[in-house]
């Protein structure tokens, strides 16, 4: 009895115009490094899950692939991220029926997946992908990769989504190799890492879902792991949370997702920071300028974003009849949309999509690392000393938070922001519930603290003259006095906020 094959797959993909899948073919590179002719196919893949999508919500995607006479059975599961890459358990045997032949699925690795009757029973074809592939073996001096140019059309009924992905899978070596290949392969024309499988898009469609943004996950440092392994385990996910943002900010401009994708990238700067005893600053080389420079990008738009709509349209909502707060709303939604579409272009561009494979490599491949670094350290002895030294620091500068100017309040506010992401990355060392209420009373600490810094942010913005802005100087009034009122109630959830951090022990104590 055939029990087919399991592998783990490791790949990247880029998100590319089709036509760009033609020049990657003959790119120099390319030639230079392939082990044989390019082989192309085509085929025809076949989805399959229950109405209720059983298989989903286990992380699976079961199919069937044909190509030509040859059918083969397949099932992946959901993976782990590495920094834009993924890493895969797949599983695939050849079949002769087209729809999944349960006596195979009962042999593979999944089987626990199939052992209730109702989900085999239940199994039907939800959507497939009919792809044009050409396949390159690409090699060198201890590594392999095969590269994969799909392009084609995903079908769910009646709805089409097109495919246009150069997917890189790692056969041989270390998963840098991906980054650096990709990122030689590039060009001056841009590309999106795609952080979305065939499969989830396929489901996205039949569903009539659009992939929105995403919050960070969980940490995933776990106890045991060094040092240099946490802070591995931490940039991956910073990355990987910036890059699940990418496709919904393009697609239509998400405030959410480009929200989203500051807060990975401040977090990445935090993790930085906070590990600066293992890793270097120096280590960044060009890329610390980089992501300066996406900084430089995100942080204008976004502060645009919050001030039209927790500074304008709150006032706009308590007082809809006030023409001046519309003709306010229409000068600064015309600023807002200008940041955002300098954000939108530089997204866009190579440089950004280099920026994203340089981190990529710079991760997985270790350049942080420095020879000179003492003997390693478990990550919970790390920890323990940073985020106690964090904890003082914002004790320190909080002192009399009552009495802070405005300029001294955004001091704490950011240092609560580092204690908050260093508590979050090292949370699961000491477990969600030992954790659950210093974190919380951090983020209300700095749920309160943004609101009083967006109002004082917002005063340059309308000045004591707004007329000499070009500014309803009536609008400019009525904001600044609703927000001033406000003011005063947020500095008493201020000091309670205060107070219930100050209460809650340091969970690493325990």
């Amino acid at each position: 009895m055939v029990s087919g094959m399991t592998a783990r797959e490791t790949e990247l993909k880029l998100m590319v115009e089709p036509g760009r899948l033609i020049r990657m073919r003959d790119h120099p590179a390319v030639r230079a490094q392939r082990l044989d002719r390019p082989a192309t196919r085509r085929q025809v893949t076949t989805y399959f899950d229950t109405p209720e999508r059983r298989l989903r919500e286990m992380g699976l995607a079961l199919r069937v692939r044909e190509m030509g006479a040859r059918r083969i059975l397949g099932l992946k599961d959901g993976g782990d991220a590495l920094s834009g890459a993924v890493s895969r358990r797949e599983w695939e045997v050849d079949t002769a029926g087209a729809a999944p032949d349960p006596a195979l699925l009962e042999q593979s690795p999944f089987a626990s997946a199939f052992a209730d009757p109702a989900v085999l029973a239940a199994l039907a074809p939800i959507f497939r992908t009919e792809v044009t592939r050409t396949l390159l073996r690409l090699g060198g001096a201890g590594w392999e990769v095969e590269l994969c140019l799909d392009e084609g059309e995903i079908k769910a009924g009646d709805r089409r989504a097109a495919i246009a992905e150069a997917e890189f899978e790692l056969k041989r070596g270390d998963t840098a190799r991906l980054f650096t290949l990709a990122r030689d392969l590039l060009g001056d024309d841009g590309a999106v890492i795609g952080t979305v499988s065939k499969a989830e898009r396929g489901y996205a469609l039949a569903d009539g879902r659009t992939f929105g943004p995403r919050k960070a996950a969980a940490s995933t440092v776990t106890r045991g792991m060094s040092a240099d392994d946490a802070f591995r385990a931490i940039a991956r996910g910073c990355l990987g949370h910036l890059l699940t943002n990418q496709a919904p900010f393009l697609d239509n401009g998400d405030p959410e997702a480009l929200h989203q994708m500051r807060v990975a990238s401040r977090r990445l700067r935090s993790a930085l920071k906070v590990f600066g005893a293992l890793v270097p600053a120096a280590s960044l080389g060009p890329l610390g300028d980089e992501m300066r420079w996406l900084a430089g990008l995100l942080g204008p738009a976004r502060d645009m974003d919050v001030f039209v709509a927790e500074i304008i349209d709150p006032v706009r909502t308590a007082l809809p009849d006030e023409p001046a707060l519309l003709a306010l709303r229409d000068v600064f939604e015309r600023r807002r949309a200008g940041f955002a579409e300098q954000a939108l272009t530089a997204v866009r561009t190579a440089r950004f999509a280099r920026l994203m494979l340089d981190l990529g490599a710079w991760i997985e491949g270790g350049g942080w690392h420095s020879p000179d670094q003492p003997a390693p350290l478990h990550a919970d002895d790390f920890a323990r000393p940073v985020l106690m030294r964090l904890h003082r620091k914002l004790r320190k500068a909080g002192r009399r938070l009552e009495t802070l100017a405005p300029a001294e309040r955004h001091r704490v506010r950011i240092l609560v922001k580092k204690q908050r992401y260093a508590g979050e990355f090292f949370a699961p060392l000491w477990g969600a519930k030992a954790s659950r209420r210093y974190l919380g009373a951090l983020a209300r600490l700095q749920d309160v603290l943004g609101e009083m810094n967006d109002i004082e942010v917002a005063r340059p913005h309308l000045p004591p003259s707004p007329a000499a802005a070009d500014l309803p100087p009536l609008g400019a009034g009525l904001v600044m006095g609703w927000h001033a009122a406000r003011a005063e109630s947020l500095r008493a959830t201020m000091l309670d906020a205060w107070a219930d951090w100050v209460a809650a022990d340091p969970f690493w104590e325990g």
